[in-house]
């Protein structure tokens, strides 16, 4: 909610809460115009631009030293972005679902998974050892392979 109140406040091109990443990787979220999406498909030429798309969208902002769009960034207080709440490994999926049967049907914040992670540090080591960003990070290494191979 905040990210679109800002977003719809301040006219900006692109929103989100990455840049630097301050909450739990699985509550990041980036909100941007159409027209940027279209640039994106348009001028991406890297395979991993093509195949994630907010990235080529970042090194345009302002945010990090591009010209091409407004951005701004919401951060939290503190630092929480080493944790892992987001679901694409199995070791994911078992930590969420002691998160949720730990507060049952009771409504509750991410504050409240991080008092949560606090009192039992074991149970969230189950993910910390997977890489933030990982599939990325593949990405780029390819794009650095494919370029090295056509020089050659």
């Amino acid at each position: 909610d905040e990210g679109i109140k800002k977003f719809l406040s301040l006219k900006d091109d692109y929103v989100s809460n990455v840049l630097p990443p301050t909450y739990p990787d699985g509550l990041d979220f980036s909100i941007m115009r159409f027209s940027v999406l279209e640039d994106a498909f348009k001028k991406a030429n890297l395979q991993s631009e093509r195949e994630h798309v907010v990235p080529w969208i970042w090194k345009n902002t302002n945010l990090e030293g591009g010209s091409l769009y407004r951005a701004s960034n919401i951060s939290v207080e503190g630092n929480y972005s080493e944790m892992r709440w987001t679901v694409d490994y199995p070791q994911d999926l078992e930590l969420v679902e002691r998160v949720y049967a730990h507060f049952e049907n009771k409504k509750f914040t991410w504050m409240d998974v991080t008092e949560f992670m606090k009192k039992n540090p074991e149970l969230f080591k189950l993910n910390d050892s997977i890489v933030r960003d990982e599939g990325y990070l593949k990405s780029i290494a390819s794009d650095f392979t494919a370029k090295n191979e056509v020089k050659k």
